[in-house]
């Protein structure tokens, strides 16, 4: 966001995106207006842990995952 140019911002979480956004509000909460959380989740345990770490890595996707 420095490099776009905003000082402060609104967020939008949807999903996983939900669990990034309260991390973007812990890192950088002073910069956050506001924050939408949309179907989010705020536990985790270790083997949830080690599925975002997979999605997060192309090599590990599968047709179960794609979207038609």
């Amino acid at each position: 966001m420095n490099n776009l140019g905003y000082k402060e911002y609104s967020i939008y979480g949807f999903g996983i995106g939900g669990q990034i956004a309260i991390i973007m509000a812990k890192k950088f909460g002073q910069r956050i207006k506001s924050m939408i959380l949309h179907a989010t989740t705020t536990y985790s345990d270790e083997k949830l842990l080690q599925n975002y770490k997979q999605l997060r890595d192309p090599d590990c996707w599968n047709d179960s995952l794609m979207i038609y």
